[in-house]
């Protein structure tokens, strides 16, 4: 190999390692966006909640959390956080019509607010 090559492939190997260390920061954007949508999905959930407790809850709120829990749903698919994507997509299902859905159906499908809430807090924390 002459200098010249050398040199051209160094400048190879370094645009290869700029662009990975790109997509190393998308993917952290990624990750991030969904952990924001996710915990903003959780927070808003609680204040319903909290709200629907003092009987000052309303029907807004539902559709405002429906979209939420799909927000994040996407967010999670494109951090390639699978399963939580999984999760959202339920509990955006679930916000359309709450009344339907058995306090059975709602442990079996994992979608309790105290279990995405632990969820969240373990990706947090990986």
């Amino acid at each position: 190999m002459t200098g010249l090559e050398i040199i051209a492939a160094i400048g190879a190997i370094s645009a290869y390692i700029a662009v990975l260390q790109n997509e190393g920061h998308k993917n952290d954007e990624k990750e991030k966006n969904a952990l924001l949508a996710l915990n903003k999905a959780v927070l808003r959930t609680e204040g319903y909640l909290s709200r629907k407790a003092m009987n000052e809850s309303s029907s807004d709120a539902k559709h405002e959390l429906t979209e939420l829990w799909n927000e994040a749903s996407i967010e999670c698919a494109n951090a390639g956080f699978e399963k939580m994507q999984k999760l959202c997509q339920i509990k955006g299902v679930y916000w359309l019509n709450p009344s339907k859905w058995t306090d059975q159906d709602i442990k079996a499908s994992g979608i309790q607010l105290a279990e995405m809430k632990m969820k969240l807090d373990v990706v947090l924390c990986n």
